[in-house]
């Protein structure tokens, strides 16, 4: 249905559409706001002040080059299993380029080594398997005193340094606000705005003129005002009341389990319980924002992964701390001891994250083994045919590195 824009005056100054919602995509509403402004600049922003090498063919660039534009800065990883985010980081630089956003990405092997040995080896990688066209630069580190000027910078202006591969900085056109932001793949492949990036767009827009409202055409509207709802959740709570824990459980939801034999993901039905603990100014949470944070996540999952949905999570919902359990049958392909027969063998896994913070993250991964083992008391009493009992061993381990389900259920049948 056509829409029309109506005069604006004093009183009237938020957006309000009548009967639909008014839905912008983080690009779009970036790239409006950057193509809407004069992006002529004498000087260059300070933040921008820095000289890199590309990774395409290793000539030297000066940031400056970008002063007027939406700047997405990501560290990347070719690696990692949030590699798939080069496809999405490609569709929105295609899309907006030329209304002013660029992506700038910067290799870095700085989380779990995942990233490969030479600049030619990372570029090759890049235009082959993701046909990535936005501005790559050479490899570097990006935390730590070790990390480049720019992830440097933004670190300290922002507080908040990169603690996995793809993290995201977005800088407004005068290089001046920055959102630090560590949204999953799918919130910038389906160009959707999640709140956190909308809260960083809002930032970004803080100093943009107010926008007239929306009419739909023929409608009319006696007492305007009177439509605009106070977001009452939304607003502190000054009762000074912490809320220790609270969430949804019993949730089952579709996932795919990153398994040990490479390139073969399992999908399977997970039983969740996700749970956060909010500060006293937090009033609640919507419950609904825990489906979201799996829909955010529809990558394989593997212990990385896992973490960072947890991290997410806590990002999402302004949370001080959080719980996420994750439940599910995992089969595993095995061999008949005599007949050679190959089947399939089902387990009971879970992968538990837990943590005050988002740096003090304890990942548990447990897995439930059905075992047989020969029956003492049968083989005491029996010259021969003594039978086999059946039992379950149930492992737990806190996990700090590379350990996988098929690895677990070899422990737990050897100790049978």
């Amino acid at each position: 249905m056509p829409i029309r824009r109506m005069p604006s005056n004093e009183s009237a100054t938020p957006w309000f559409v009548l009967g639909e919602a008014l839905l912008l995509s983080l690009a779009t509403a970036v790239v409006l706001f950057a193509a809407g402004q004069a992006l002529a600049a004498e000087s260059c922003p300070a933040g921008l002040n820095h000289q890199f090498k590309r990774l395409q063919d290793g000539k030297s660039v000066s940031l400056c080059d970008y002063r007027g534009k939406v700047l997405l800065v990501v560290n990347t990883a070719s690696k990692c299993g949030f590699t798939p985010q080069f496809e999405g980081l490609e569709r929105v630089f295609g899309r907006y380029e030329k209304q002013g956003l660029v992506v700038l990405g910067f290799p870095s092997a700085d989380f779990g080594g995942q990233e490969l040995e030479s600049n030619a080896e990372i570029a090759d990688f890049c235009r082959l398997t993701y046909a990535v066209d936005f501005p790559m630069f050479e490899k570097s580190s990006v935390k730590g005193e070790a990390a480049n000027p720019l992830f440097r910078d933004l670190a300290q202006r922002t507080g908040s340094a990169p603690r996995w591969n793809f993290h995201k900085y977005l800088i407004d056109r005068r290089g001046e606000r920055v959102c630090s932001l560590s949204a999953p793949a799918s919130a910038l492949n389906r160009l959707n705005c999640w709140p956190r990036w909308s809260r960083c767009w809002r930032l970004l827009a803080a100093a943009r003129a107010e926008p007239r409202p929306l009419i739909r055409q023929g409608t009319i509207v006696n007492a305007p005002e009177k439509l605009l709802l106070p977001d009452t959740q939304a607003l502190p709570d000054a009762r000074g009341l912490a809320i220790n824990k609270v969430g949804v459980k019993g949730l089952r939801y579709p996932v795919v389990v990153r398994s040990g034999k490479p390139g073969v993901p399992q999908h399977t039905v997970a039983d969740l319980a996700m749970y956060v603990g909010l500060p006293p100014q937090v009033k609640g949470t919507h419950m609904s924002r825990f489906v979201e944070i799996l829909e955010l996540h529809r990558e394989p999952i593997d212990r990385w992964s896992f973490q960072q949905m947890f991290a997410d999570m806590l990002d999402h919902l302004d949370a001080k701390s959080g719980y996420l359990e994750m439940r599910f049958p995992y089969f595993i392909r095995k061999t008949a001891p005599v007949s050679g027969v190959e089947s399939l063998l089902d387990y009971e896994a879970a992968l538990i994250a837990e943590g005050e913070s988002e740096d003090q993250i304890r990942l548990t991964m447990e897995l439930s083994a059905p075992v047989t083992s020969l029956c003492p008391c049968s083989k005491k009493i029996s010259d021969y045919g003594a039978h086999n009992q059946r039992s379950r061993i149930t492992l737990r381990a806190e996990v700090w590195g590379e350990v996988s389900l098929e690895e677990l259920a070899r422990i737990a049948e050897d100790e049978a």
